[in-house]
């Protein structure tokens, strides 16, 4: 149906971009060897506009499947920065209860 058609080119679209952003992570921390200075690349879910509305951790799981604002993700962002635990991962953004 038209409706499984639409699902399964969402999901395996999904699963697409997830293998391309695994390939970006896999060559940064590659290179990564080679320099002194702590990184952290965040991996977040879907953003959407908004006020700030929930926590965001850090995961080692695949991102949330349900949107946060872009004000929650830049809230994580800045105090994953203090986070030296994170320093040199790359870990998943998901909201609280996940």
């Amino acid at each position: 149906s038209n409706v499984t058609n639409k699902a399964s080119n969402l999901f395996s679209g999904e699963n697409l971009r997830i293998n391309d952003h695994n390939k970006v992570i896999q060559f940064i921390v590659e290179q990564s060897k080679n320099v002194d200075f702590p990184f952290m690349v965040t991996r977040p879910g879907i953003r959407k506009k908004g006020r700030a509305k929930k926590k965001l951790f850090a995961s080692k799981s695949q991102p949330t499947p349900f949107p946060y604002t872009h004000a929650d993700l830049a809230e994580f962002t800045l105090g994953a920065l203090k986070t030296e635990k994170l320093y040199g991962r790359c870990p998943y953004v998901v909201g609280d209860g996940f």
